[in-house]
Formats: C-alpha cells, sequence, structure tokens
C-alpha cells in the first residue's frame, strides 16, 4: 500500500467521522439540545486532527494543505458562535471544502 493509499484511506476516515458527528448535530439543532455545545466542540476538533494529519510530513513534501479559503477567520466565528445554527452550517462548509480539497489534491499526486 502506497503512502497516498493511506492518505485515502485517512479522507474516507475523517469523512465517516464527520458524517456521524453531523447527523447527531443536526438532531441536536433541531431539538435545541444543549449537547449541541459539546458536538460542536467535537467538530471542530475533529476538523483541526484532518487538516493537520493532511499538513504531516511537510518536511519530505509528503503534506498537503487542505484547508480551505478564510479558514482561520471561519474558525474563529465558529468558535465564537459554537452553539449557533450559523456555526454549524460554517462548518458543514469548511468541512466539505475540506474534503474535496483533500481528495482533489490526493488525485493529482496519483498521475
Amino acid at each position: 500500500m502506497t503512502y497516498e493509499d493511506l492518505r485515502k484511506e485517512s479522507l474516507e476516515e475523517f469523512r465517516n467521522s464527520w458524517l456521524i458527528v453531523k447527523e447527531k448535530l443536526a438532531i441536536a439543532f433541531s431539538n435545541n439540545d444543549l449537547i449541541k455545545t459539546e458536538l460542536m466542540k467535537e467538530a471542530i476538533d475533529l476538523y483541526h486532527s484532518m487538516v493537520a494529519k493532511f499538513a504531516e510530513d511537510n518536511a519530505r513534501s509528503f503534506g498537503i494543505d487542505i484547508r480551505p479559503l478564510n479558514d482561520r477567520e471561519r474558525l474563529e466565528f465558529i468558535t465564537e458562535k459554537v452553539s449557533s445554527r450559523f456555526a454549524f452550517i460554517q462548518l458543514e462548509a469548511l468541512f466539505s471544502e475540506a474534503i474535496k480539497k483533500a481528495a482533489s489534491q490526493l488525485a493529482m499526486r496519483n498521475r
């Protein structure tokens, strides 16, 4: 198995983990459940882990930057408004964009 294959597996694992948390978040926000704040924090940590995983090994030029445009500003908004539905929507967008960017970059490397 190549290094890129491992990266693809990692991407799929992060994507699946996000889909599970996203579903829980959607339910929590629909029910205005207080657990939404903890779930949002869990999702933010997952996002940071995913970005870090793909950035590692930069010294050997294996790392890739999957952060979407304005990632830091958007994460700041999410963190400040963690219990807001708008923060959840923004986090959904960040995950979607980062996953697409990672998949695209991995596909380009396999050429």
